[in-house]
């Protein structure tokens, strides 16, 4: 489920069901074999997500160069099965 009225609070809804999508696309990228996974980056109007291998998004990650705010965020596994 991508949004539950019950649980989830109406002001993050946007952020959730992203977050949501993103996680449902990177169990099907696990399921199939993929070594790739969606890495979500900004947010908001601004939201979008990166292919990246782990290798390459742990090297990005160290990068000093590069503001924390604009390296790619790992997705938790967010889909909540019902």
């Amino acid at each position: 489920m991508i949004y539950d009225a019950e649980i989830d609070n109406p002001l993050n809804l946007l952020e959730l069901a992203a977050k949501r999508a993103l996680s449902v696309v990177n169990m099907l990228l696990e399921e199939s074999g993929s070594n790739e996974r969606l890495y979500s980056l900004n947010g908001g109007n601004d939201h979008f997500a990166l292919f990246l291998t782990e290798d390459i998004y742990k090297t990005i990650s160290k990068f000093i160069f590069i503001k924390k705010a604009e390296k790619p965020a790992n997705i938790p596994n967010l889909f909540m099965c019902g």
